[in-house]
């Protein structure tokens, strides 16, 4: 039997968005404290959104015939 496709495995990396509200003197350390996700977790504010994006960080394994 002859295999139709190519095998190839990546390494991916999944990013996943936070929206979050903070209160800062300006934009500055706004971003900041944005940029600590553990740092906001601990606040009721931050809202986890149902985008994200795939990135594909390197092949892993081939197997083609």
């Amino acid at each position: 039997m002859t295999k139709l496709l190519n095998s190839y495995t990546f390494l991916t990396k999944k990013t996943v968005y936070y929206s979050v509200t903070v209160g800062a003197k300006n934009v500055n350390e706004a971003e900041e404290i944005a940029s600590n996700i553990e740092h906001c977790e601990i606040y009721e504010d931050v809202e986890l959104l149902e985008q994200f994006d795939y990135e594909v960080l390197e092949l892993l394994e081939k197997d083609e015939d």
